[in-house]
């Protein structure tokens, strides 16, 4: 008999961070700033939403900035912006979504979603973190921040230690060698409460346990 997960999928940020916050700055210092006379020239108004309209005249088409015009746009040399995805509306726009990365890897906070027509560039809306300057070597390895997490959870037991469960999990996506046992993610995390200002970043683990059974804390 199956054994339900339902509501034990935890995550966890190993950085003294346990929680994932929403975004608290939209602003362009680069694109906004009236000597980067390439984007100025281009653009017909802006609000403090994070909205930049472009001017129907503009010849920019949708990707350009972070290819072509890479600088004009604030990133750096080892800033990329990633298409995670894009669609289509009943109007012919298109809205595609990217994500930012430093030394590949993933900034949280950092997104830009690019809405054009026919490929030219019409509005733009997001952040870019600015200036980041961090080392993405981990002082902790990931067996250590793992521990640590757990430690902190203290689940009485994890999906991954129910030979049922993980068994269940094999069979449900046909891969003999799938398993609940989390795998961390390195990911540039702001700290919580803070601006998204790139001093206010930190290297993190990130993992997703699975809890089979909670402890009392979890219910308290």
């Amino acid at each position: 008999m199956k054994k339900s997960l339902k509501n034990s999928c935890l995550c966890f940020f190993f950085n003294t961070i346990l929680c994932i916050s929403c975004l608290q700055s939209q602003n362009f210092s680069t694109l906004l700033n009236p000597s980067n006379s390439f984007i100025s020239q281009r653009i017909e108004s802006s609000n403090s939403e994070g909205f930049i309209y472009f001017k129907n005249s503009s010849d920019l088409n949708e990707g350009e900035l972070f290819t072509i015009y890479k600088s004009a746009s604030g990133l750096f040399a080892n800033d990329s912006m990633i298409l995670i995805k894009s669609a289509e509306d009943e109007m012919g726009y298109t809205h595609s979504k990217y994500q930012q990365y430093f030394k590949n890897v993933k900034v949280e906070g950092g997104e830009i979603i690019e809405h054009a027509k026919k490929c030219q560039l019409i509005m733009l809306n997001g952040k870019i973190v600015e200036g980041i300057d961090i080392s993405i070597d981990p002082i902790f390895s990931e067996q250590q921040s793992l521990d640590s997490a757990l430690a902190f959870l203290s689940a009485e037991k994890y999906a991954w230690e129910d030979p049922d469960i993980e068994q269940d999990f094999k069979d449900d996506i046909g891969d003999t060698s799938a398993t609940y046992f989390p795998k961390g993610d390195l990911l540039l995390s702001y700290l919580p409460g803070a601006t998204i200002e790139s001093s206010n970043y930190r290297l993190t683990w990130v993992f997703i346990p699975h809890a089979a059974k909670f402890s009392a804390w979890r219910n308290s």
